[in-house]
């Protein structure tokens, strides 16, 4: 943690089916990890006008086992959460990939709310090494539909600089 305080990284945002002007948006903490689990906070948005948004209901945190790492971003892929995880210190070696199976389901069908949950439906679905200068940051989805995402990473590695430009890693990921 910065300081004692949250260090913000992650966040997906998504409209709800029955009500348009609700969102859910789901805030993932880089730090803290707590006892090695790491927090997304579940804030439901409702547009108030067209100049203000409120908060309504109440927050949830829910505490994913992403082996020690925090999350640096959240992507949804259908009804999944793709979850890009990274170490809080510099000192770790690797990063990873995760994916929460049925994300939507569970924060939709939350009627009795509990402002903390443990999330055991969680799968590393990949490893990502990384050197001293050079932690993965960004996932993104290619296209809709597409199984394709692009990985964006910090740091100054000359094998993905071409001139002032940065090149992206794309991968594919599995339907397992």
């Amino acid at each position: 943690t910065k300081e004692n305080g949250l260090d913000v990284e992650g966040l997906a945002i998504r409209r709800r089916n029955k009500d348009a002007s609700t969102v859910v948006a789901l805030v993932g903490l880089r730090g803290p990890v707590i006892d090695g689990y790491a927090v997304i906070i579940e804030v439901q948005i409702r547009d108030k006008d067209t100049r203000a948004v409120t908060v309504v209901g109440e927050r949830c945190f829910h505490l994913l086992n992403l082996r020690g790492f925090g999350v640096r971003d959240l992507e949804w892929r259908g009804d999944d959460l793709l979850i890009l995880a990274g170490p809080t210190m510099t000192r770790q070696k690797e990063s990873a990939l995760f994916c929460w199976r049925g994300a939507w389901g569970a924060t939709d069908a939350r009627g009795d709310v509990r402002n903390v949950s443990e999330i055991g439906a969680v799968e590393r679905i990949a490893r990502l090494p990384m050197d001293a200068n050079d932690g993965p940051e960004v996932i993104t989805s290619i296209g809709i539909g597409s199984d394709g995402f692009m990985l964006l990473r910090d740091g100054e590695n000359k094998e993905r600089i071409n001139g002032p430009v940065y090149t992206a890693e794309v991968y594919r990921l599995d339907e397992s």
